[in-house]
């Protein structure tokens, strides 16, 4: 069975289909980074800088710290790097990793509050005994407190700020928790702590023995779920624009195929011409179908006002019939709930069709509810006149 990771688990969750082209495949990717991903990359490396040579006793000033990150940031720079909001510059991404980086230094220097174990070191545990079901991953920073609290630190240049039950759920510190208490046998206590630095801003969670218990039970399902699967299915998502295998992808890979083509050789692709002519002939049918209601709504009115039930044409006839319905309250109505209780007490909750109001008035008009019912329900309806247009085809006789 294969390693698995946080990061190789939610591709999957995203998309199967991309899981398989990553991580069974090995497909080739476009070779392209977000500038999401890019500036990550660089704040880390910063911070991995900070932590080591304070390992050895060397503190580094922000302006040498900042000077670092500008370094790598010029260093690595190519023209692969991908901005898709097309608004901002690399410079305002640049500025951005300045931002983080002055605010933390700011916020934590000089750095002493607990001894730090790990900077950016991988992470190996099983989440069985067995050691069948193998995790990896890698710990921004471990620490540990005087208090001997262990200390798990992740560090996010992420635009957006998450809520506290969304991290109290978050499954990736969760798992390194379980492999920190593997690891170290004087663990009694364990911090997960988020570091979301374009905002200034730490939130810490906690995890109690039961909740890492069901942890390790919900991967293992995970992956025995991955395991088992043979398709693979695609999944789209808001998370497709960033991802680097459209030309394999069913939903994607035409897209790929037919951009940046010339326009002569972009008309004459067999799939183009086939939607062209669908969206043509579906466009047709709608102008037809909106025509066909007009029609059919002065057919409605003519026969109202001639007092005329069956319409003569030349090859066909049209009956117009009219007929009082009852119109029950809709969902968002405060009535609704009402009219909900009568027909539950009245044992009519599945027959209607968990309250398909037309279910309930044909009900009504089979006579199938008992008096004091009908009367309760009929008290929630008003009546409304409907049409229906029919158009059977005239027989001709034969002479």
């Amino acid at each position: 069975m294969s390693t698995y990771s946080h990061s190789r688990l939610s591709t999957y969750e995203t998309c199967p289909l991309k899981y398989k082209l990553q991580y069974i495949d090995k497909a080739r990717v476009e070779e392209e980074e977000s500038i999401e991903a890019f500036l990550g990359k660089r704040v880390h490396e910063a911070l991995e800088k900070l932590y080591k040579d304070l390992r050895y006793s060397k503190l580094l000033t922000l302006d040498e710290l900042i000077n670092f990150y500008s370094d790598q940031w010029d260093k690595n720079w190519n023209d692969v790097v991908r901005i898709t909001k097309k608004e901002l510059t690399p410079q305002n991404y640049r500025g951005t990793g300045i931002k983080c980086l002055t605010n933390y230094y700011s916020r934590y220097a000089p750095f002493n509050h607990a001894v730090t174990i790990w900077i950016e070191d991988p992470i190996s545990f099983s989440l069985s005994k067995d050691s069948k079901y193998k995790m990896r991953g890698f710990i921004d920073r471990l620490d540990r407190t005087k208090d001997n609290i262990y200390e798990i630190h992740d560090y996010k240049t992420s635009g957006s700020l998450p809520l506290q039950e969304y991290l109290d759920e978050d499954r990736q510190l969760a798992l390194y928790e379980i492999g920190i208490r593997e690891r170290f046998s004087d663990v009694k206590e364990v911090k997960l702590i988020w570091h979301y630095l374009i905002f200034d801003t730490e939130i810490s969670s906690k995890r109690t023995p039961e909740q890492l218990s069901d942890l390790r039970k919900e991967t293992i399902t995970l992956i025995d779920r991955i395991e088992a699967d043979k398709e693979f299915k695609h999944r789209e998502s808001s998370l497709c624009d960033w991802c680097g295998y459209w030309e394999y992808c069913p939903a994607k890979k035409h897209l790929v195929r037919v951009d940046g083509l010339p326009p002569k050789k972009y008309l004459a692709d067999d799939g183009v011409t086939l939607v062209n002519k669908y969206t043509a002939v579906w466009n047709k049918l709608k102008d037809i179908e909106m025509e066909k209601e007009e029609i059919r709504a002065d057919l409605i009115a003519y026969a109202k006002k001639e007092d005329m039930e069956i319409i003569k044409g030349s090859d066909h006839t049209v009956k117009v019939t009219f007929r009082e319905k009852l119109k029950f309250p809709n969902a968002d109505d405060p009535k609704r709930r009402e009219l909900e209780k009568i027909v539950r007490d009245a044992g009519l909750w599945n027959e209607v069709s968990r309250l398909d109001t037309n279910a309930l008035e044909k009900a009504v008009d089979l006579d199938k509810l008992d008096k004091g019912v009908l009367e309760k329900v009929k008290s929630f309806s008003t009546q409304e006149e409907s049409a229906t247009v029919s158009m059977p085809k005239i027989e001709r006789k034969e002479k």
